[in-house]
């Protein structure tokens, strides 16, 4: 009588050291790779997000981002759209980024060169955010809403946020697709006190910007034809009553849009 062979328990070989969590990523890659070959796409985003998972919790994050390029491949060729079950599979990826150690970009503004010969702001390498930033190209290729999956969307925003505060303007149009404006206000207005300001950053350069990333939410709202939440956000900070000029220009900027 031919002896069943006892399948190996990767997640106990991961946690073994680093030459077995090798191993362990070449036998996740194996599985998934013979799963997308039977058509079993499912099946092999499961395998690859519970290695994605392992790997990353134990500080391997190379391996970590290899099984996930896997696994937003498989959730591509498979043309899923977000389900709970698949939400939850992912969450659980992203909080394993999220448990790596912190890397100190501090303040930093990084610029590339454009196309056409422009200075650019450009986010500091982050694997979680290439992460993030994937789920949502896949959310907007197989998903119903056209700008992408709204939750993604503020997934995203919140890691760009809290990457470096050099880039919270860049996180603004992910609250917007998000559908987020008190998530963003809550941002701002936890953010932008005296308190946390930079050495050298006077109280005034505070308020300015705090008013700027307003005026920018708002617009961005209205870019997206999202009316309501740019009412939100503009109703939350008008209660602040800091200045009226101010105030006004966001009027003006909400009449413009509708006429």
């Amino acid at each position: 009588m031919r002896r069943q062979r006892r399948e190996v328990n990767l997640e106990e070989m991961v946690a073994e050291g680093e030459a077995s969590a090798y191993e362990a990523l070449q036998l996740y890659k194996s599985r998934c790779n013979r799963m997308k070959g039977k058509g079993e796409y499912m099946d092999g985003v499961k395998v690859a997000a519970k290695g994605a998972t392992a790997e990353l919790l134990h500080g391997y994050e190379s391996s970590g981002v290899e099984l996930c390029s896997i696994l937003t491949d498989l959730l591509t060729v498979g043309e899923f759209d977000i389900t709970p079950d698949l939400r939850n599979l992912l969450n659980e990826v992203d909080g394993a980024f999220a448990s790596l150690p912190k890397k100190d970009t501090g303040d930093k503004l990084v610029t590339i060169t454009g196309k056409d010969g422009s200075k650019q702001l450009a986010v500091p390498k982050s694997s979680r955010i290439d992460f993030l930033k994937t789920l949502v190209t896949w959310s907007m290729k197989c998903g119903q809403r056209e700008y992408g999956d709204p939750m993604l969307h503020v997934q995203l925003g919140n890691t760009l946020w809290d990457h470096s505060r050099g880039f919270h303007r860049k996180s603004i149009y992910h609250f917007a697709v998000g559908e987020a404006p008190t998530v963003l206000w809550s941002k701002i207005q936890e953010e932008y006190v005296d308190e946390n300001a930079p050495e050298g950053v006077s109280s005034a350069d505070v308020a300015r910007e705090k008013e700027r990333l307003v005026v920018l939410g708002i617009l961005h709202f209205i870019a997206v034809e999202n009316l309501r939440d740019a009412n939100v956000l503009f109703k939350a900070f008008n209660q602040t009553k800091v200045y009226i000029c101010v105030n006004c220009y966001f009027r003006c900027c909400l009449y413009q849009s509708i006429n």
